[in-house]
């Protein structure tokens, strides 16, 4: 999870090293931009130019999706 930087460096650099944190605390796969692929394309966000659109859909959906392999195996194996 990143936030726009307007928000101050310091208070953007905490924010986005507390979700690295919390991945090795629980011990979780870590998804270090959601937004990969959508963030620079103006054409995948909905007028606010904040919220992805539905064209975003199916690349935020393989993001996540090949963030979850180890957990799928996990989940096979039971």
């Amino acid at each position: 999870m990143q936030i726009p930087s307007h928000y101050g460096q310091e208070y953007t650099k905490q924010f986005k090293d507390l979700y690295a944190k919390l991945a090795i605390q629980e011990n979780v796969q870590l998804l270090p931009f959601f937004l990969n692929g959508v963030a620079s394309d103006i054409t995948l966000f909905q007028t606010d130019r904040i919220h992805p659109n539905e064209k975003a859909q199916i690349i935020l959906y393989k993001n996540v999706w090949g963030a979850m392999t180890p957990y799928q195996t996990l989940l096979k194996s039971k």
